[in-house]
């Protein structure tokens, strides 16, 4: 069972296409450029590398957010287009959950976190008992202080991983000391292939997602549907 995932929930765009095993090929590119122009040539390229067409794919895989509001979007209308245009089942994953599996980390916290401007931050704290990353925080958007604080109380250290990591490492450093570091740089960014194994185990586990239901979650409003409100109040 062939599995295309896409994962661009931040500033990376990154397609993978994994069996029920292992990982057959993936992309990642991490430019400035946007996914409207990126993903559906990341696509093309991983497929034809691999000698494989659209047909050949069983299962569609996107990471569902939290994230960037337009890569979020970019990436879901791709994912759901593909799905319904091949009739072929769709699974939407958490993106900080899918970073989490991406960490390799076994024996500390792992903290995912993504930029959500405004003084906050997605944030989620996972702990790998019994071959599973389990949700300590669920994911949410928080600020970052208070983030910090809840991981003072657990007992493990805390090791980071997300996107543009170095806006908060002096918070992180000043709040937490020696309890909280990263990973390695390779493993900081999202990987496609995490949303892949993910979709394909909540597939083979629950079966597919509702494709009319299946929406991102953002975890916060959007700033125009924010300022929105406010007038109206």
């Amino acid at each position: 069972m062939l599995t295309l995932s896409i994962d661009t929930s931040t500033l990376t765009c990154s397609v993978a296409v994994t069996d029920e095993e292992k990982l057959l090929g993936q992309q990642v590119i991490n430019t400035k450029s946007t996914h409207s122009q990126k993903l559906l040539p990341c696509i093309h390229s991983l497929l034809e590398n691999l000698n494989i067409t659209l047909k050949d794919i069983d299962l569609i895989g996107v990471a569902k957010g939290p994230g960037s509001f337009t890569g979020l979007r970019i990436g879901m209308a791709t994912a759901k287009g593909l799905a319904f245009g091949l009739n072929i089942p769709i699974v939407g994953i958490c993106s900080l959950k899918a970073l989490a599996y991406s960490s390799n980390v076994f024996e500390n916290l792992v903290v995912p976190i993504f930029n959500a401007r405004r003084n906050q931050v997605y944030g989620a704290i996972y702990s790998y008992e019994q071959d599973l990353y389990t949700e300590k925080l669920a994911p949410q958007s928080i600020k970052l202080e208070e983030l910090l604080d809840k991981i003072l109380y657990l007992e493990k250290k805390a090791v980071f991983l997300g996107d543009y990591l170095e806006s908060f490492d002096s918070q992180i450093q000043n709040e937490l000391g020696e309890k909280g570091f990263y990973v390695l740089p390779q493993n900081l960014t999202p990987r496609a292939s995490s949303v892949g194994f993910l979709a394909y185990n909540y597939f083979k586990d629950k079966g597919e997602d509702n494709i009319s239901n299946l929406n991102v979650e953002y975890l916060r409003l959007a700033e125009a549907q924010r300022k929105l409100l406010a007038s109206k109040s």
